[in-house]
């Protein structure tokens, strides 16, 4: 039996053109033989009609299961770029937060200010104290930041 539905279009024209031929007469029904053949065509030519609407409900199955496929694969794909600016974004995050930290505690205005509650924390000199301390606000503040997103998940 043919899959492709152009033959089986064929095939339902030739059973429309048998039932035709039925219907107007043009066969031959006063023979015996002939009439158990017209009875076999009638057989045949249902049979016919169901293998098509058989074919017919495959082929809607199998493009019904494409259509699902691609739908289901286009999910996956957003789902793929949501995971990726997402661990984008987790690793940007720190490396900005320090890089802001660092501007702000760089800034001569800002370290006037925090110099005058954190000893050692400017001086006219830059010595190795003073990166330290520097580098414990910034360790602290990002310490406490950290605790709070924790808090608040």
């Amino acid at each position: 039996m043919s899959t492709n539905i152009d033959d089986l279009n064929n095939m339902q024209e030739l059973s429309m053109n048998i039932e035709t031929e039925l219907d107007n007469g043009e066969a031959d029904n006063t023979n015996a033989g002939n009439s158990v053949s017209l009875e076999n065509l009638k057989k045949i030519q249902l049979q016919q009609l169901e293998q098509l609407k058989e074919l017919k409900e495959i082929q809607q199955i199998k493009n019904n299961d494409d259509s699902l496929k691609n739908e289901i694969n286009k999910n996956k794909v957003n789902e793929n770029r949501k995971q990726l600016f997402k661990n984008c974004m987790n690793v940007i995050k720190e490396p900005l937060m320090i890089l802001f930290l660092y501007i702000i505690i760089s800034y001569p205005r800002s370290q006037n200010f925090i110099g005058r509650f954190v000893p050692y924390f400017t001086n006219d000199t830059l010595t190795f104290l003073n990166i330290l301390v520097q580098s414990l606000i910034i360790f602290l503040i990002l310490i406490i930041y950290k605790s709070v997103l924790l808090m608040y998940k």
